[in-house]
């Protein structure tokens, strides 16, 4: 739910005015399918990530780079082939830094569960 609510803050602050950085789908504003995509689709690659990182004990900061590129490359492809998206002012590497953040505070939460269900 975290996931899905951070998408849909986060399209709505940068998508709708007064920033305005890029368009979902074929529209200014938000429709219906934004939403199957932020709780359905959005959320699967950070619950992957959460996976993998439980499983492996990996190091913090070449895992959340490693995911970060990841997502961005899930992002590039659906701009380039699928016209998720439409960029106005939004560089890709924006969305990188954007990740990052999502990936630590996703990791950080994933931590903080795991400790209280272990005491």
């Amino acid at each position: 739910m975290f996931n899905a609510w951070f998408g849909t803050v986060g399209d709505s602050l940068f998508a709708g005015p007064p920033l305005d950085f890029y368009d979902t789908l074929d529209y200014a504003h938000g429709e219906f399918f934004d939403s199957v995509l932020q709780v359905f689709v959005y959320p699967i690659p950070i619950i992957v990530s959460i996976f993998f990182y439980r499983k492996y004990n990996p190091n913090n900061l070449f895992y959340i780079v490693l995911w970060a590129g990841i997502l961005c490359t899930l992002e590039w492809a659906s701009e380039t082939f699928f016209n998720l998206f439409q960029y106005k002012e939004w560089k890709l590497w924006y969305s990188f830094v954007f990740y990052m953040f999502v990936i630590s505070v996703n990791l950080i939460f994933a931590n903080k569960v795991k400790k209280l269900l272990i005491l």
